[in-house]
């Protein structure tokens, strides 16, 4: 009998229900239990079940080399296709229309901005212009109010005057019972400007050298210059406040005088169903009368009109008023008038009253 060649020992791999338990640590294996590879002997494989060995088949790898992945692929190593032509003109439309917005926007920039610089030296030679002619207005107030407190005659008041052919006998008269007492002019501390039907006037506080305040109302005229209004910087009235109380004149008279709302009714005034009541006092006197008008007549219309706007504007209690006033004759008290004419707002006369009608004095 032929021996034959004896074949080198092989290693199986046992399938899992022959695998021996796993051990824990620290113990040991039993006594019989088999390892984890068994040798196989020559000749064995066929007790084995066809078992094959665990080594990779050439062909398999071959059969699926073209389902691997290129790792540097996957990070963008791999070779880049050339875009196509339709984006590259795109992309170049947006860059030039980009750029022709740019420099649309740098023209019209300048454009805008020498709009700007063409409105910036407008404005400052505007208010350059403005800046000058406050200047002028002010030198020229100035110089009328200075003129017209230094002056220590009648005509040389009268140069700062307003209506002064008109004032020019009322000036005589006061100040043959009142001293002209030159005053030196400082500054002024307030100045508001204000109108009276249609025509510019300013009303001004003034501080003098010696500290006093004075008020003064001017007029602007056409050529810019001022006139200061006498009759109200006096108040002046064509007979004295103690003895127009004390005579009771039944002709109707003009006075300045202040004005605010009573609810005095007695004797011949009784009826306040028809008639309104005021209280009237002047600048220099705490003496006291009491004017009555019916409250539907025009006159006593414009009354409580003017007060009701000036209460709206929040004005103070009394009210500065020129008024046509009457004593009745036969009163029986001599403190009661009738309020027979609204002749102007505050004590000035806005226009001069030689081309008023009717003329109130």
């Amino acid at each position: 009998m032929n021996e034959q060649e004896p074949k080198e020992p092989e290693l199986r791999v046992l399938p899992q229900e022959d695998k021996p338990a796993r051990l824990g640590a620290g113990e040991e294996a039993p006594r019989g239990s088999s390892s984890h590879v068994e040798v196989l002997q020559p000749g064995a494989r066929s007790r084995s079940g066809g078992a094959r060995s665990f080594e990779p088949d050439v062909a398999d790898i071959l059969d699926h080399e073209e389902d691997r992945v290129d790792s540097e692929v996957l990070w963008g190593a791999g070779v880049k296709k050339a875009p196509p032509l339709g984006w590259l003109v795109l992309a170049g439309m947006v860059v030039f229309g980009l750029a022709l917005w740019a420099m649309f926007s740098v023209f019209t920039a300048q454009s805008d901005l020498k709009e700007v610089e063409e409105v910036k030296k407008e404005m400052s030679v505007d208010l350059i212009k403005e800046s000058k002619e406050v200047r002028r207005t002010l030198a020229s107030m100035q110089e009328c109010v200075r003129g017209y407190l230094m002056a220590a005659s009648i005509e040389e008041k009268l140069r700062y005057v307003r209506h002064a052919d008109r004032v020019k006998p009322m000036m005589e008269k006061y100040y043959r019972t009142h001293a002209m007492k030159p005053e030196g002019f400082r500054n002024f501390e307030r100045i508001r400007s204000m109108g009276l039907e249609s025509l510019s006037f300013v009303f001004g506080q003034v501080e003098l050298n010696n500290g006093n305040k004075h008020k003064l109302l001017l007029e602007q005229l056409e050529d810019g210059s001022f006139k200061v209004d006498w009759e109200s910087d006096v108040c002046y009235l064509p007979i004295a406040w103690g003895e127009y109380l004390e005579k009771g004149p039944t002709e109707p008279v003009v006075m300045r005088v202040y004005i605010k709302r009573d609810h005095f009714y007695a004797y011949e005034f009784k009826d306040e169903n028809r008639l309104d009541s005021y209280q009237l006092t002047t600048r220099d006197s705490d003496d006291h009368l009491f004017g009555f008008v019916e409250k539907d007549s025009t006159v006593g219309l414009d009354v409580r009109r003017f007060l009701k706007k000036v209460e709206d504007q929040g004005g103070g209690a009394r009210e500065p008023l020129m008024l046509q006033l009457r004593f009745p004759e036969n009163s029986h008290s001599r403190k009661c008038v009738w309020i027979e004419a609204l002749v102007a707002p505050r004590w000035t006369y806005a226009k001069s009253p030689d081309s008023e009608e009717p003329v109130a004095e």
